[in-house]
């Protein structure tokens, strides 16, 4: 026989942030931050902006991560043309 006492399983409660939806301006921040850091620098900026007026979004870790390694890939970038320009710059080319 079954035991007549036994309810049936209640489905899990939602989760606080259940109807917060993460801002696709900072996930394309975050991506395009490794491939283009200029683009990922401006799309992260505007996420800020965006997340800033909408409360109802999350994100903003997302974009001020992006800005950062964008900002950061940047300057290793110019170090890097610095450092060869100035390498290169006493090399002179023999003319044939």
């Amino acid at each position: 026989m079954a035991d007549e006492n036994v309810q049936p399983a209640q489905p899990a409660p939602a989760s606080p942030q259940g109807g917060q939806k993460t801002n696709v301006m900072a996930i394309l921040s975050l991506i395009f931050a490794f491939l283009f850091p200029i683009a990922g620098l401006i799309l992260g900026i505007i996420a800020l902006v965006q997340l800033g007026k909408d409360k109802n979004q999350k994100g903003k870790g997302l974009a001020i991560a992006a800005i950062i390694i964008s900002v950061i890939i940047m300057i290793i970038g110019f170090l890097f043309l610095w450092a060869a320009s100035t390498l290169f710059s006493g090399v002179q080319l023999s003319n044939p």
